[in-house]
């Protein structure tokens, strides 16, 4: 199949496209590509929300651990054998470049329909 990928967001921590063909997402983030079906970015959008509280509430034994190097936020992927690890900084990236394409991605659904 031939992927035609459409651009959902882009930041400072990578991007997130759509393939037109067959909808599925591609996560780009420094020099990992993840693809996954839609239904694992929103996944991913509510896992993000449930670790961002933790942050808030500093309740950090569940969402952050000292890696050799430093401090990360961690997250799994919903390919279970496989963690991100993020600085705050680049976890408040991921955030906003996971809301704004889910965003992007129920707009182009409306403006489909």
């Amino acid at each position: 199949m031939n992927h035609q990928y459409k651009l959902l967001h882009q930041n400072n921590c990578g991007y997130i496209s759509s393939c037109e063909s067959c909808a599925h997402i591609q996560l780009g983030i420094g020099n990992l590509i993840h693809c996954m079906k839609p239904v694992d970015l929103e996944k991913m959008s509510n896992a993000i929300d449930r670790i961002d509280v933790h942050l808030e509430l500093e309740d950090f034994c569940d969402v952050e651990c000292i890696l050799p190097n430093g401090q990360k936020v961690l997250m799994q992927s919903p390919d279970k054998s496989i963690f991100f690890a993020f600085s705050r900084e680049e976890f408040s990236q991921l955030k906003e470049l996971v809301e704004n394409a889910v965003i992007m991605m129920e707009v182009r659904k409306s403006l489909s329909n």
